[in-house]
């Protein structure tokens, strides 16, 4: 395939179109704020005392965006006669908590009452969202809809929201491209999310710091230091040396593997060091009020004989069924000795701290014998879920039902917060390839929230973060509202991301849902694959596609529409590339054993295709695009060499057959 030439048929540059957009209207017997261009508003803040830092750039964020919508300058002298203001204040306030906002108007005044600094932020947001008409549906200036008007109308009638669940968080786990990982957290701001996920380990701690910190305080939100990082509040290179005994011991061996439980949870000079280095941690990071105490990813445990001694079971430290779901009792023991101490150790120094836990894989069940703190959050991860289907009681398929019943026995057994770390990107194997879930996440909530469950983390770096934005949309929606409509979710999000061209993009996302609708009505399962994207894109679909993105580019009305539509062009034909490339790679699989030397055929032709798709991602994909984190690049050259050894064996087996 010619990628200069398929980019060429892609993206087809016409004319202007605009698009009209309804003026907000109220029905007559409603009071309404009003502020024009010709007497625009005075913004101003009325704190009691010095101007929280997230206050200061809510009133300047709503200056910016109230001056685009009316196209001119607002003015600044707050003596102007007859002049509409807006005040921002806070009032703190229980009901609200602090995250929480009252959008109310009197006569020429409008106000804007945070709970706390985010909740002023929130509100400042969703004052532009539901009187300005704005969406922020995908990242950076581009990815947002801001229409110009003329007038602004609001009811003055109290309107007064909080977030549905308390924890609503997105995820800067690795180093990555500074700009994209600030846009997602400005995204987060603008669609109500709070929690910032993050390990220093992983991301480094200098460019977090100097990166995304302050720009994430600027905003009110909060630090969650909470993924794998046993590692990094032990870390081997400072203390594997001199005391191996503090690791786990590995088939006979001390820091062999570093895996899971990886630290040996009978020593106690190993563990008192690991709490007093998150007590340091939580001194120089005061405004972290959720900290993990949260084992490395796969498996392991310590097999000394001081461990084993003390399990219910003395081979599980040396089990083989690593399958998900399996529950492994003595290690769930053990990790929950460990969240224990390390609760209770923190508590008296830090009484707003919170201790984070994780419960998935062979963890994912609550201990039998050991009654967690109460000052624990944990996070139960839905690890290998269908994806098309919602995590229910009932009519849902059988691994979703043992996900349901995994949070009802964690309910039952554990009095802490509960949250789940959810894959609505279809973790890192779906290679930010689609994965349409914007449907189920609207049912995932009204089940889980049945449940008790209070909010999710949601692993989506933001270099991959437009593929999945309109999942991410679906959950932010989910954390302020119940019965969330999954279609206006949609509506939404191309209207905010593509414009006056979301009626000629609305196919591509229409026809990816009716394909996942589709699944879900038959008996099979959709787990996280790449080999997913032959669902998404097979050949009548693609028809449709490439029609939808002409006339998108023919229709855009302005430079940010066709840049939006260039960019979604650019990975459409990622998305057809890695498809070719599974459905042949799945035929290759197939007849591996049945057909060798037809499988044999397959080799050049696939390992060239997997050599086309490392240049492309290499050199031609947008920004947000692609996944950064584990190098989604070399990762089809990674096939190119499983390939490349599959080859060589067929060719050994075809040689010594008679």
């Amino acid at each position: 395939m010619n990628i200069n030439h398929h980019i060429g048929a892609l993206i087809i540059l016409a004319g202007l179109a605009g698009l009209g957009m309804a003026q907000n209207s109220l029905a007559a017997d409603e009071t309404a704020w009003i502020a024009t261009s010709r007497n625009p508003p005075i913004v101003v803040i009325t704190c009691e005392s010095q101007t929280p830092e997230p206050v200061a750039f809510a009133a300047a964020e709503l200056r910016r965006y109230l001056g685009q919508i009316l196209n001119t300058q607002l003015p600044v002298d707050t003596g102007i006669a007859n002049a509409p203001q807006i005040q921002l204040s806070i009032r703190p306030d229980l009901a609200l908590t602090d995250e929480g906002y009252e959008l109310s108007g009197e006569g020429t005044t409008y106000y804007i009452r945070g709970g706390g600094p985010a909740g002023v932020v929130f509100g400042v947001y969703e004052f532009l969202h539901r009187y300005g008409g704005c969406q922020f549906s995908d990242l950076g200036p581009d990815g947002e809809y801001i229409p110009h008007r003329d007038r602004i109308e609001a009811m003055t009638a109290a309107v007064q929201r909080k977030p549905k669940l308390w924890y609503r968080g997105l995820q800067q786990f690795f180093k990555i491209d500074a700009e994209i990982a600030r846009q997602q957290i400005d995204w987060m701001a603008k669609n109500g999310l709070n929690y910032v996920m993050y390990t220093p380990g992983k991301c480094g701690k200098e460019w977090f710091e100097q990166e995304l910190r302050p720009f994430i305080r600027q905003r009110g939100l909060k630090l969650d230091m909470n993924h794998h990082n046993l590692c990094y509040w032990l870390p081997p290179k400072q203390y594997l040396k001199k005391h191996p005994e503090w690791y786990a011991e590995m088939d006979g061996q001390r820091g062999k593997d570093f895996s899971q439980l990886c630290i040996c949870t009978s020593n106690k000079e190993g563990i008192d060091t690991l709490i007093a280095n998150v007590r340091h941690y939580l001194r120089e990071n005061p405004e972290v009020k959720l900290v993990g105490i949260i084992v490395q990813d796969s498996f392991g445990m310590c097999q000394c004989e001081q461990c084993v001694s003390q399990d219910e079971n003395r081979q599980d430290a040396f089990r083989k069924d690593k399958g998900k779901g399996t529950e492994n009792r003595s290690k769930s023991r053990r990790y929950a000795k460990l969240l224990n101490a390390a609760a209770r150790a923190i508590r008296g120094e830090f009484p707003d701290v919170s201790v984070g836990g994780a419960a998935y894989v062979d963890l994912l069940w609550p201990p039998r014998d050991v009654k967690l703190d109460s000052n624990i959050t944990l996070w139960i991860a839905p690890y290998g879920r269908d994806g098309c289907r919602p995590i229910a009681p009932d009519h849902t398929s059988p691994i979703n039902i043992q996900f349901f019943d995994v949070i009802r026995e964690w309910k039952k057994a554990f009095s802490g917060r509960l949250t789940v770390y959810e894959y609505y990107m279809g973790f890192y194997a779906q290679r930010s390839l689609p994965y349409p879930q914007w449907e189920v996440i609207c049912k995932d909530w009204k089940y889980l929230k049945s449940l008790g469950v209070g909010g999710a983390t949601i692993q989506c770096e933001a270099s991959c973060h437009r593929v999945y934005a309109p999942n991410l949309l679906a959950f932010a929606r989910c954390g302020w509202d119940d019965n969330v409509d999954p279609d206006k979710v949609l509506a939404d999000y191309l209207q905010g991301a593509y414009g006056s061209v979301a009626d000629e993009i609305r196919p591509i996302f229409a026809g990816m849902i009716q394909t996942m609708r589709h699944i879900a009505e038959g008996k099979g399962a959709l787990t996280a694959d790449a080999f997913n994207s032959s669902l998404f894109l097979a050949d009548a679909k693609r028809a449709v596609i490439q029609q939808s993105l002409q006339l998108a580019q023919q229709k855009a009305g302005n430079d940010r529409e066709r840049r939006q539509v260039k960019r979604l062009s650019a990975a459409v034909l990622y998305w057809e590339l890695a498809a070719d490339f599974f459905d042949l790679r799945r035929r290759f699989n197939g007849l591996k054993k049945r057909n060798p030397k037809d499988a044999l055929m397959l080799t050049d032709k696939l390992v060239s295709q997997a050599s086309e798709l490392h240049q492309y991602l290499k050199t031609s994909m947008p920004p947000g695009w692609m996944y950064q984190g584990q190098s989604l690049c070399d990762s089809f050259l990674k096939d190119a060499d499983m390939i490349k050894k599959d080859a060589e064996l067929l060719r050994s087996t075809l040689s010594t057959d008679p």
